[in-house]
């Protein structure tokens, strides 16, 4: 999954969202593919609770098509958040993180 950047909209809600889901708190991490040097997607667990899933539910991230092409539930997640206008979804024309990031390098 891909949060939005604490610069942009619901930035904010999504870190504090998390933290009060994990903060000081033991998590498993499921790697699925390194991206870029250091740059790992994963599935993060908690409790049994696929961390990662309940982002996307709630309109918190998005789910990274790049890597996750066969992960078909985060986009049953996200098409339901989206439908519901939960969380970033709220936001007609919200930009995906990925795409921040590179407007911002250049």
């Amino acid at each position: 999954i891909d949060a939005p950047e604490l610069t942009q909209f619901y930035g904010e809600e999504s870190k504090r969202f998390l933290n009060d889901l994990l903060l000081n708190k033991c998590v498993s991490v499921n790697v699925i593919a390194e991206i870029d040097d250091g740059v790992y997607i994963a599935e993060i667990f908690h409790d049994n609770l696929n961390i990662s899933e309940h982002l996307v539910k709630n309109g918190l991230a998005w789910w990274y098509k790049k890597v996750l092409k066969n992960k078909f539930r985060y986009a049953e997640l996200e098409y339901d958040a989206r439908a519901d206008k939960l969380g970033l979804w709220q936001k007609k024309d919200v930009v995906a993180p990925w795409d921040h990031r590179r407007a911002r390098r250049r």
